[in-house]
């Protein structure tokens, strides 16, 4: 009797194991169920294979929705029903940047912003010089509020306001 127990439990943690590996990773799976149908491509037939709705077909395989393979990816929009109302998806070229896109593994550079294929070094670059304006802007107004208040404060002598003028605005000068 325990022989059998501990067999059992062996199967269902080999099987459970199983399971969870192969969840976590989006990864090609096999052709099982696959078939060959007519597609009116153009005005010509072709032949092609199928996933029975689970994703697209290549070499061989069958990769889920959403999967990038080189520079296309399997669409998660079906791209038509065949005869028997199961969905067909196709692969499709990333788009280059600049283009429309709806999510990142659309785009080449794999960055979705806005709906706009974006380069991620351009973006980065944006944001950083968008940053540093910013910075050089506080900089810059925090310079005029000491300059206003230096000119306000009558318990500086004329001369140490003009060099302390002189000093913050050759500072504002580094920033402008």
């Amino acid at each position: 009797m325990d022989c059998k127990c501990g067999l059992i439990f062996v199967f269902l943690l080999v099987v459970s194991v199983s399971f969870v590996s192969s969840a976590a990773y989006p990864e090609p799976f096999d052709n099982d169920g696959a078939f060959v149908i007519n597609v009116h491509d153009d005005g010509k037939f072709q032949e092609e294979k199928d996933c029975n709705g689970k994703g697209c077909f290549r070499d061989d395989y069958c990769y889920p929705k959403e999967y990038r393979l080189g520079e296309e990816y399997c669409d998660k929009d079906p791209y038509y029903y065949d005869e028997y109302g199961i969905e067909v998806y196709k692969f499709l070229n990333q788009s280059q940047t600049g283009s429309y896109c709806g999510n990142d593994y659309e785009c080449l550079s794999n960055v979705c912003s806005e709906e706009i294929c974006i380069n991620r070094t351009e973006e980065i670059n944006r944001q950083v010089n968008a940053k540093v304006e910013e910075i050089k802007q506080n900089i810059t107004n925090k310079i005029d509020e000491n300059l206003d208040e230096l000119n306000k404060d009558e318990n500086v002598s004329v001369t140490e306001k003009s060099i302390i003028e002189k000093f913050l605005n050759w500072i504002k000068d580094i920033f402008s």
